[in-house]
């Protein structure tokens, strides 16, 4: 009676191990734990049956309930070790190992009927239990070399667990190797030491044992478990999980304190058609997802009364082969950022609107300087008058005709600003003519026009002396051309270098039109103003040798608007 009532005190500690090994798997992947715990509850079931029977034929239902365990223990335990080391096996390992247990099992059930798997088989009873002896049958080998191969892969999955205990739960490994070493220790005693009273449905408890221990910690483990349960609890986020057909899965804590609707939303209702403002947006934006090409993840920004939610949504993948389940929507507060973002866009809008002004600031004091120095030239030569005044305004007024009129030329806005900022400077180099030459009333000496000529070329000394260290180089180029080049000809008959056609910059070729066409309709102290159209017949008659025939022809046909300009500035003087 002993040794019945320590079976049957261990099939009730293993029946309690087994409930709370299935309590602290119930939200973790620990089927392999209770798989385990039910073989050992029915094996141990068979010993009891076994220890209890009267007849050989009870005995015989004890002996096949124990081999349920028996056959698919080690394999089992095999799975849990391969857990632990994160070795991923294909179906095709699991089919042959399944279908050896399995044939083992089947070929138990043949005990009593035959002697292929043992024989000989005498009903006993000793000190109050009963016990069966026989002798082995042919297929009862097949049962060893199943628990033999499956120790050589425990063995193997041992080894590597230990050579690469950085990546595995190393402590967990041991505990599964004990386990197993407990099985196999006790399997060798039982069968080849003759007792009565069996050792292995003893060491059922000890394992049970060890793997509540493993149930209890392995979850530190589970990285992906870990992962999943921070992120819901997570107080900065929600998470709200929808299927494919909009159907609602749930949400977190976070999500329903931003959102309270979700509250009123049942588990498995349609989401999209809730009588919610927010759930409907989400809809829509769920919508939009499903229309992107790259379906990774799409952000959007969901405002409710005076709160601003971040709104990321991203797939809910599930299996292997990552299929889509469903929708992810994350949910979190921005409403501090996005009023970060405001002050910020306030700050750099008042910042721009400073920098803008200090740089107009600084334009102005430029153009000033420049136009200073040009009235210095201007004070100097009697004989121009207003003349940088004129042909400034000139210039623009022609540059803003041709961005506006002919974009076939590709004035660009910068290009024509330039040009008109740097018109007043092309006189410049008069600065280094010296007085008598400058101021002369009459013809210059053949000596005299030459030493006239070079003011072209020390202007464009001058211009890139005072500018190159305080302009953009695009109007530092437009400046030195304008002063360099203005007297060049389209046939080459020019000063300084003889340039001819388009070799002469664009700008210097709009800045001669100015200047000769002032030249012609201005009183000097040696001729007198010439009448608009003779001056415009002048410039259509030297297309081609004295100016460009293109800007010429433009020019001529701005004859109205430059006559207007020529009238106002004549009735303000």
């Amino acid at each position: 009676m002993t040794v019945v009532l320590f079976y049957i005190i261990s099939l009730f500690v293993s029946m309690i191990l087994l409930m709370q090994i299935v309590i602290v798997s119930k939200h973790r992947n620990n089927m392999h734990f209770v798989f385990f715990c039910v073989l050992a509850s029915v094996s141990l079931f068979g010993y009891l049956t076994i220890a209890r029977a009267n007849t050989l034929s009870v005995a015989i239902v004890g002996m096949q309930l124990t081999y349920v365990g028996r056959c698919y223990l080690e394999f089992v335990a095999l799975m849990i070790l391969y857990s632990f080391c994160n070795l991923k096996p294909s179906k095709l390992f699991y089919i042959p190992l399944v279908s050896l247990c399995t044939l083992t099992l089947f070929s138990t059930f043949c005990i009593g009927e035959n002697n292929l798997f043992i024989k000989d088989l005498k009903l006993l009873q000793t000190n109050g239990f009963s016990y069966v002896e026989y002798q082995n049958g042919p297929l009862i080998y097949v049962f060893y070399a199943q628990v033999i191969f499956l120790f050589i892969l425990f063995v193997l999955a041992s080894l590597y667990a230990i050579r690469n205990k950085n990546r595995v739960a190393y402590s967990n490994c041991w505990r599964v190797i004990g386990l197993m070493s407990i099985a196999v220790v006790s399997f060798l005693i039982d069968c080849f030491l003759d007792v009565e009273v069996k050792v292995y449905p003893f060491s059922y408890i000890l394992m049970e044992l060890l793997l509540a221990l493993m149930a209890r910690t392995m979850h530190l483990y589970d990285i992906d478990s870990n992962i999943v349960n921070y992120v819901l609890q997570q107080r900065d986020y929600g998470y709200i999980f929808v299927d494919m057909k909009r159907n609602y899965l749930g949400s977190n804590y976070a999500a329903q304190k931003m959102l309270p609707q979700l509250k009123t939303i049942s588990i498995g209702s349609s989401f999209a058609k809730q009588s919610v403002t927010a759930t409907d947006k989400l809809s829509d934006w769920l919508d939009e997802f499903d229309d992107l090409i790259s379906k990774e993840e799409s952000v959007h920004r969901l405002t409710d009364n005076t709160r601003t939610f971040g709104c990321i949504i991203r797939p809910l993948m599930i299996g292997e082969n990552k299929k889509q389940f469903g929708y992810t929507i994350v949910i979190y507060d921005d409403s501090q950022q996005q009023r970060y973002i405001h002050l910020l866009n306030d700050y750099n809008s008042v910042l721009e609107e400073k920098v803008q002004e200090k740089i107009e600031h600084i334009e102005d004091m430029q153009n000033r300087i420049v136009i200073s120095m040009a009235n210095i030239v201007e004070n100097r030569d009697f004989s121009t008058g207003d003349h940088i005044k004129r042909t400034s305004n000139t210039v623009k007024l022609f540059v803003e005709y041709l961005d506006r009129m002919k974009p076939e030329l590709h004035i660009s806005d910068t290009f024509a600003e330039n040009v008109w900022r740097a018109a007043p400077m092309h006189d410049l180099g008069k600065l280094s003519i010296r007085d008598y030459i400058l101021t002369k009333p009459g013809k210059f000496t053949a000596e005299e026009y030459d030493e006239m000529k070079t003011h072209s070329e020390k202007g464009a000394q001058i211009v890139k002396q005072v500018l190159e260290d305080i302009e953009e180089p695009e109007f530092l180029e437009v400046a030195v051309n304008i002063a360099h080049y203005h007297h060049e000809k389209w046939d080459g008959s020019g000063y300084p270098e003889g340039l001819k056609g388009e070799e002469i910059p664009l700008e210097a070729r709009i800045m001669a039109l100015a200047d000769v066409f002032d030249a012609l309709v201005s009183e000097r102290c040696y001729k007198e103003a010439m009448d608009y159209d003779s001056a415009f017949q002048v410039i259509q008659d030297s297309l081609g040798t004295h100016f460009d025939p293109v800007l010429g022809k433009c020019f001529t046909e701005c004859k109205n608007e430059l006559i207007e300009l020529y009238e106002l500035e004549n009735a303000s003087a």
